[in-house]
């Protein structure tokens, strides 16, 4: 199992910016060589907590 942090809303998985366990093959050949998703990573949490309120306005607008 493999810990990333999602970039795009997937139905039945999670919303944008929601930390997800998800298997390493699912990972590997699906969601990040689509960028739905990133490796939940020290860095990308801090690039996560900086665009937290970008995410909010768009779940806002739908």
């Amino acid at each position: 199992m493999v810990e990333l942090i999602l970039k795009k809303d997937i139905i039945g998985l999670g919303e944008e910016g929601d930390m997800v366990k998800v298997k390493n093959g699912y990972a590997r050949n699906f969601l990040l060589p689509h960028a739905y998703a990133v490796k939940k990573t020290a860095a990308n949490l801090k690039v996560l907590e900086r665009q937290k309120d970008a995410i909010a306005k768009r779940k806002e607008e739908k």
